[in-house]
């Protein structure tokens, strides 16, 4: 090294090194010079803190949404994707219009498309519209590990071919959004070793920076009630955590809504969100969050599960069944419909908004004359308003 001219900075010293030293390896190069808090940005205030989906993904960091199997993770990322790609709002939040990348481990071809198309008819567009915007991988039948902590590496970790593959890829498309699902096919380190999960949660935050984006990286919870897996570091690392946990009814079973808790968020509040399942995609179930697309298909959701309770109830009339409008009873109109397998996709929720509604709208009757019993008297019970005897009989 020369020693005539004394070294300026720390990137004059590793030039130096790298200069005397040309086998030197670039992981024991001096390490950039500290960014630090300068007199500019104390004099005036920095410009508001920029979002990829506002309150959910600042831009340069790192977001990961746990959740169980067939929940609905894969189909929410690819929801948020395709409103990135663009640049209408996700679930009634504002995005910034970006090209984004999905790498799907577990989707082939065919069914990440056919997502797309349903995703697409959710908010009355084309999967063709995002042709050129979003970018959907299929990691079927490849080895997606992007990562691995070989022990001849002396638990250092180290990056796949994968990895760098889809770095390059997401470079060269200028993806500002990147969604990796989910982390037990990519990651192959120890979910419980505190160290290798904070340095890949590090190379995945590198990411986001580089490409003044984010990645959002999607992972399952253990069988317990607990939000992610694993050690703390999956949760301390990451600037936003999220949930996502399918709804059950009362008897413990699953229904077609869900609850998308942001658990955690560094630059925003938590908070919960009520989902509805239609036809392929989530929606709010909050009318205040909703798009006018969206609007429209929960008024037409509505509509259709009032006529498919109509349309049950006329089945049981012609079987002779009759039902009450009152919810304590055992043979409450909803709950018998459910129960004969005649309510299609809705719920007994649904249902009984449906039967309210139909009352006041005068579709329903919920006090009709039906038939006579032995003892002579009128039966009576929840029936379509234009029912009669002659059309059982």
């Amino acid at each position: 090294m020369r020693h005539d001219m004394p070294p300026q900075g720390i990137e004059d010293v590793t030039a130096q090194v790298l200069a005397d030293r040309p086998g030197f390896a670039a992981a024991e190069a001096m390490p950039p010079r500290f960014e630090v808090v300068d007199e500019g940005r104390r004099r005036q205030r920095p410009p508001d803190r920029p979002w990829l989906v506002k309150d959910w993904l600042p831009c340069g960091h790192l977001g990961t949404l746990f959740g169980a199997g067939a929940d609905g993770k894969t189909l929410l990322a690819l929801q948020l994707a395709a409103s990135v790609a663009l640049g209408e709002r996700w679930l009634g939040f504002e995005t910034e219009q970006s090209n984004a990348l999905c790498y799907l481990s577990e989707d082939d071809p065919d069914e990440i498309a056919r997502r797309e198309h349903d995703i697409a008819a959710a908010i009355g567009r084309k999967p063709l519209d995002w042709d050129g915007t979003l970018t959907c991988i299929s990691g079927v039948g490849r080895d997606t590990l992007l990562c691995t902590f070989p022990p001849a590496n002396g638990g250092a970790g180290r990056l796949t071919a994968e990895w760098e593959m889809l770095h390059d890829r997401v470079v060269r498309e200028q993806a500002r959004l990147v969604v990796l699902d989910n982390a037990g096919t990519l990651y192959g380190g120890n979910e419980n070793d505190r160290a290798q999960v904070g340095w890949f949660l590090g190379i995945l935050a590198g990411l986001a920076h580089e490409i003044g984006g984010a990645v959002l990286l999607l992972g399952h919870p253990p069988k317990s009630d607990a939000t992610y897996s694993g050690s703390t570091a999956w949760r301390n690392r990451p600037r936003l955590l999220a949930h996502l946990k399918r709804v059950k009814d009362k008897e413990g079973n699953a229904t077609t809504y869900s609850e998308l808790r942001r658990e955690k968020a560094n630059y925003g509040q938590p908070a919960t969100y009520r989902l509805a399942w239609y036809r392929g995609a989530f929606r709010p179930d909050m009318a205040a969050q909703e798009t006018e697309g969206e609007k429209l298909q929960r008024q037409m959701r509505h509509r259709e599960a009032l006529q498919k309770l109509v349309d049950g109830l006329r089945t049981l009339l012609g079987r002779h069944t009759t039902t009450s409008p009152s919810p304590n009873a055992a043979n409450y109109a909803p709950k018998v419909v459910f129960s004969e397998g005649l309510a299609g996709d809705f719920t007994k929720a649904e249902l009984a908004a449906a039967l309210n509604a139909g009352i006041d709208e005068g579709r329903i009757n919920p006090a009709k004359k039906l038939w006579k019993g032995n003892d002579r008297r009128w039966k009576k019970g929840v029936a379509p308003a234009d029912w009669s005897r002659a059309a059982r009989e």
